[in-house]
């Protein structure tokens, strides 16, 4: 009789937790599924299913965008160009959605700056280039296309089959009228972070830092170039 009991209490025990759990569930969702900024704007969205007061926020790398609870709604804040994503937990329910950030100083490219890559990865995210020897463990290979105004070179250089150098190139148009130096620099801070910068001859030479620390050198090399480097 007591063993007895003691199931028929357990088994009450157990259906009342389990019921307890499935009423406390619930289903959240973002108001948009991407959102899209450029770098220094920000933005509100909202979620259905639950009062963020309530949630977790998060941001995977916070080098591209942060975010936070502001009444109710999710403000995000872009800083470099890139994406990430932007995730919202609460009561066992996520849901996620794509933080993307597009430069408005459109200088240069996306060049591939994953350190360390293997060619064949990186035939991959670039397809289509040929590729040079200069010793008998190192290559390299290059691309060159148009931007809005001018030129962009870049050349990739790889030891023992992995990627240890990118460089970029960027030449100007001489007939546009624009401050190259102020829209060179301000493309580098869309994409990087400001690190110093020393006095040279013909100006400054400036370094950054991607979002995986590699520093990266911008130096000016004639009245209409520049040379961007990974360090």
């Amino acid at each position: 009789m007591k063993k007895y009991l003691f199931f028929t209490l357990l088994l009450i025990t157990t259906c009342f937790c389990s019921c307890s759990e499935d009423g406390d569930k619930i289903q959240i969702k973002f108001s948009v599924p991407e959102i899209k900024l450029v770098p220094k704007q920000d933005t509100k969205i909202s979620i259905s299913g639950a009062d963020l007061d309530n949630c977790y926020i998060s941001v995977k790398n916070d080098f591209y965008a942060d975010a936070y609870e502001s009444n109710n709604y999710i403000k995000i804040l872009a800083y470099h160009v890139g994406s990430t994503w932007l995730y919202v937990k609460c009561r066992g329910s996520i849901d996620s959605c794509k933080i993307t950030i597009s430069p408005t100083h459109e200088v240069f490219g996306n060049p591939i700056e994953d350190i360390g890559i293997s060619i064949e990865g990186f035939k991959m995210k670039f397809p289509g280039l040929t590729y040079n020897k200069y010793g008998d463990n190192d290559s390299y290979t290059s691309a060159s296309y148009p931007t809005k105004f001018g030129r962009c070179n870049e050349t990739y250089y790889f030891k023992n089959n992995s990627l240890y150098v990118f460089e970029s190139k960027i030449e100007y148009y001489q007939d546009i009228d624009i401050n190259r130096d102020m829209d060179m620099y301000n493309a580098m801070l869309e994409r990087y972070k400001y690190i110093s910068s020393v006095d040279v001859t013909n100006g400054h030479v400036y370094f950054f830092e991607n979002a995986e620390g590699i520093r990266i050198r911008l130096r000016k090399i004639s009245e209409y170039s520049y040379e961007i480097m990974s360090l």
